[in-house]
């Protein structure tokens, strides 16, 4: 029941204190399609919310465990090429404040992560 509540929940992370609040009741359970779902909304938010990308580091400050969930999705090979691009290119052009370490992670998992190479024309934007 607790993995079908934490399935659902995925589709309403909307907001970083969504995020945090399914984190705190369902981390846990952070894997198979849960952790997709986490993965999927996280990069959705850091594609298109990036000007409240300073909320989720106010939440990594204060929680290791969030920030540890949090960055374990940079390394992700769910997301779509196209989406990282635009993640990596927010990364390197739009640092918030306070964010420094996340965008440097994001800069140098670009560098090395086959995920992040160039999207071919063939595939759909995200």
């Amino acid at each position: 029941m607790e993995a079908y509540a934490a399935e659902s929940v995925t589709d309403y992370l909307d907001s970083w204190k969504n995020v945090n609040l399914a984190f705190r009741e369902f981390g846990h359970c952070d894997d198979g399609g849960i952790a997709e779902g986490f993965e999927e909304a996280i990069s959705l938010l850091w594609a298109n919310q990036w000007k409240k990308l300073p909320e989720m580091l106010k939440y990594t400050k204060v929680n290791k465990e969030f920030k540890a969930f949090i960055y374990k999705r940079i390394w992700s090979e769910t997301v779509p090429a196209e989406r990282w691009q635009k993640i990596l290119k927010k990364a390197q052009k739009e640092c918030p404040n306070g964010g420094k370490e996340f965008c440097a992670e994001i800069i140098r998992v670009g560098k090395t992560t086959p995920n992040y190479q160039q999207p071919t024309q063939s595939r759909s934007k995200q």
